[in-house]
């Protein structure tokens, strides 16, 4: 079977031949970037949550999860209603000066001449009109020294009717985002206060609907945007390798080593005599965000590198960080992410984008051999990129009102000697279930009672602090 895959092997090498040699790496940033809102929340909205409950549409729940739906509206832009924003101008900021190399002034011309990018600004659709037309009414003052483009696109989601049968039962209906946002005018003109109540618990507390991170990236991988950015570098620097560098607007650090995060990628890639088709160094949060969440990201981290020593594609590669390879004559990546469905809603399956998207490049590029695609992957040991703890990471599991409470630590942390001056092992099973470290699945409890002698906790512990 091996002796069969060679020929494949060196057919699908021998393009990339002629890029060695120097040519540095050019690389294509895709960014997801939600757009804030400028919704007026009230702070006694929990007078209002039983009558908000008694009230016919809400969002679909954790009870049978649905995935957004993507929706592509055409609103014209008033350049008068808002001005230069935030939202992606500190996040240009640090492209452009923590890139590359140890100082902002190399980086700055590295990355003018080798890094584009392109962004998707998206947010969920909602019942009230004005807050959709806000959103696409977003300018920012962004830098011209780096050639980006971006698009823009809401989500729905999956909106319920309740109907009273007349056996007295309840059915629940999906229904229209515009049947609701029909109502949601009527309600707000009757009753203006119970309308915001209604829309703030369903569209800006509860976290009822599956944010569709998948078909997000597919849009943004699969536009033009991303591909006349490709067709940019290749013409600037036909010799180089393209890589698509997958990210999210929330980064903190691109340099939180002794250079910034592409130095990293370019230094294994120009120094290899591999063709690399994915590489990542992973993300980390850090102590002065939240102790605990940067532990918990800490030892993540640590099991991913050490088990990347030995299978460089066991590891989960994280979408804030890590890049794939253009394919010669593509302008994009040759393959999608499975399971996308753009036109309609999804039941819900775990997001794992980028581990689905590479099975894709093994399949498509390796015959889906993971043996001879393995040598292609890597799992940097350094240079993880900090990214910005999401709320979720310190929060208790879903309730069944959609709702979330902040898990509450009984250790405590010195800021003077910057450890732990207690821990408990109650705090250890908390940091162990920290919603998304992908921690729980592949560390056991047994690690946590015997923590301080575990190899893995220690390296973990090291690299924390």
């Amino acid at each position: 079977m091996f002796k069969k895959a060679i020929p494949f092997l060196l057919t699908l090498m021998i393009p990339f031949q002629s890029l060695g040699g120097g040519d540095k790496p050019n690389f294509i940033i895709n960014v997801i970037a939600r757009v804030p809102n400028t919704f007026q929340r009230l702070l006694n909205v929990e007078d209002y949550k039983a009558a908000v409950e008694q009230l016919p549409y809400y969002i679909e729940k954790a009870t049978r999860p649905i995935r957004g739906k993507i929706v592509i509206d055409a609103y014209a832009l008033d350049q008068k209603a808002r001005g230069a924003s935030s939202i992606l101008a500190p996040f240009f900021d640090k492209i452009s000066k923590q890139s590359f190399s140890e100082t902002d002034e190399v980086s700055e011309g590295a990355v003018s001449d080798r890094v584009r990018v392109s962004i998707l600004l998206n947010r969920m659709k909602s019942v009230y009109e004005s807050e959709n037309s806000e959103f696409y009414n977003v300018v920012d003052d962004l830098p011209q020294t780096i050639e980006h483009r971006i698009i823009s696109c809401l989500w729905e989601p999956q909106w319920i009717r309740k109907d009273v049968t007349k056996t007295g039962q309840v059915r629940h209906t999906p229904v229209n985002l515009s049947e609701v946002s029909a109502y949601y005018e009527r309600l707000k003109a009757e009753k203006p206060i119970l309308a915001d109540a209604f829309l703030q618990i369903n569209e800006h507390q509860a976290l009822n609907s599956i944010v569709p991170y998948r078909e997000l990236r597919e849009v943004l991988l699969k536009d033009e945007a991303t591909k006349s950015l490709v067709r940019a570098s290749r013409a600037h620097s036909p010799k180089s390798p393209v890589y698509i560098a997958f990210m999210d607007g929330d980064v903190i650090s691109l340099r939180t080593g002794q250079k910034g995060v592409f130095s990293y990628y370019e230094e294994k890639i120009n120094k290899s005599e591999k063709v690399f088709h994915g590489l990542t160094t992973g993300y980390c949060v850090s102590v002065s965000q939240n102790p605990f969440a940067s532990l918990s990201v800490a030892l993540d981290l640590a099991q991913r590198q050490a088990l990347s020593t030995v299978f460089p594609l066991a590891p989960y590669y994280p979408e804030p960080n890590a890049i794939i390879r253009v394919l010669d004559g593509y302008e994009t990546l040759e393959v999608s992410f499975p399971g996308i469905k753009l036109d309609r809603h999804s039941s819900y399956t775990s997001p794992q984008e980028l581990p689905l998207l590479i099975k894709e490049v093994v399949r498509c590029r390796f015959q889906g051999s993971n043996f001879l695609a393995a040598p292609h992957f890597m799992f940097i040991q350094e240079g993880a990129i900090e990214t910005e703890a999401p709320a979720r990471f310190l929060q208790n599991r879903k309730k069944k009102d959609g709702t979330k409470n902040e898990k509450m630590f009984s250790g405590e942390f010195s800021e003077e000697t910057n450890q732990f001056a207690s821990i408990t092992q109650q705090d250890l099973t908390k940091v162990r279930n920290t919603s998304q470290s992908h921690l729980k699945s592949v560390i056991g409890v047994d690690m946590f009672t015997n923590i301080w002698k575990n190899e893995c906790a220690l390296k973990a512990l090291q690299l924390w602090m």
